[in-house]
């Protein structure tokens, strides 16, 4: 998956520069699981992905509050539930991962399920709620981002 304006841009460089980050660290990680790396090298990508995802979702706490977007506060939900459900699915991931040193079907299934769902929510997610307070953010500007 990777990221392009044209599929996944909201109009406002700042969140789409972070979004393509975001992207190129899922990008990583998938290198690092096709490539079989090592725990330590699975559990870095992984908590890299989430610091800097926890990192945007501030950035765009700010930004909606600077605009008074009037979805902000569902929005930051959204934020929190993904937050709290990708924690909870990266540390069975590291603990799936210690127990089995990635040799068992389990370890492969749940990697792929990990991708699916990180790729399919950021996917959805930026496409359609984070396009809306683009969009309304873009009629509103108060100051260049």
């Amino acid at each position: 998956m990777v990221w392009t304006e044209e599929e996944f841009g909201v109009g406002m460089p700042l969140i789409d520069s972070q979004h393509c980050n975001i992207f190129k660290l899922l990008e990583d990680l998938v290198g690092t699981m096709r490539r079989q790396g090592t725990p330590a090298e699975l559990g870095v990508a992984l908590d890299g992905l989430l610091e800097y995802t926890k990192y945007h979702f501030q950035a765009e706490k700010m930004i909606l509050d600077q605009y008074k977007y009037p979805d902000a506060e569902s929005h930051g939900i959204e934020h929190q539930i993904f937050t709290d459900k990708i924690t909870k699915r990266i540390n069975e991931f590291k603990q799936n991962m210690m127990k089995n040193d990635g040799d068992n079907g389990d370890f492969k299934k749940m990697d792929l399920e990990l991708i699916t769902f990180l790729g399919d929510w950021l996917t959805e997610h930026i496409q359609k709620r984070d396009r809306d307070y683009g969009n309304y953010c873009r009629q509103y500007p108060i100051s260049p981002l």
